[in-house]
Parts: structure tokens; sequence; C-alpha cells
């Protein structure tokens, strides 16, 4: 079972989005935020820097709870939105676990951490659960 992240993004090991910032997650607070019901899924190649969050808990909660450190709406285009951008405009309309089911992704309750890797200001995201 994987993240939603990995299911939008097609399962692609990695996957490429631009950065326009220099704001990071502290590393040495990610224990106590896992702790909490935040999984960082998405994640640079030295296991550091923090890229892609999600909320673990009931989808009924919170059925669309995606966090990321680059800009998706970069890449986003008329008729082509970014896969997180598609996510959230499913999960607004209730349709993301059927858009979900229809590719053989079935929705999973807690998802699972992944590594990234990070270069300059393009990061080669891995969102695999």
């Amino acid at each position: 079972m994987s993240c939603i992240s990995a299911k939008l993004y097609q399962q692609e090991q990695f996957i490429d989005e631009r950065h326009r910032h220099r704001y990071e997650v502290n590393p040495d607070l990610v224990p106590k935020l896992e702790e909490a019901g935040m999984l960082f899924v998405g994640r640079d190649e030295t296991g550091e820097r923090m890229e892609i969050l999600e909320l673990v808990g009931q989808p009924e909660d919170h059925p669309y709870f995606v966090a990321a450190q680059f800009h998706p709406e970069f890449k986003s285009r008329p008729g082509k939105p970014s896969p997180l951008f598609l996510g959230f405009i499913l999960a607004s309309s209730k349709r993301l676990d059927s858009y979900l089911r229809s590719r053989d992704f079935p929705r999973s309750p807690a998802p699972s951490p992944a590594k990234t890797s990070v270069s300059g200001s393009m990061a080669n995201l891995s969102v695999q659960g």
C-alpha cells in the first residue's frame, strides 16, 4: 500500500518539481511530528529535507491532507493540473477514492515514508510508499 501522493503521481519512483524558497522542516522535529500523525512521504536523497507530508488518520476526517515544500502550481497547465492539485480537486468533489480505484491504486489509511532527491531548485521526489 502506498501514500496518496504516490498514487496521484502514478507510482513514479522520482518526480521533478520546482522550488522557489529557502524554508525547510527542522529534521529534529520530524519524529515528534510523525508521532502526532503527520507522515513525511517525500524526502530528499539524504532523507534530511522533508518534501511531501500527509496526515495519517481516518480518511473520513481528512480525505485529503497533503502538503508540499515545492510549488506544484509551477507545473500546472490548463487541462493538466499538477497531480497534487488534481487530488485536491477530486477530494473536494468527493471523487478521489473512485479515481484512485479506477487506476488500481486503492486508498490506504496509513501512508508509508519514501525517499526523494533534490538538486538545485528542482527536486526529484520519490513519493512511492
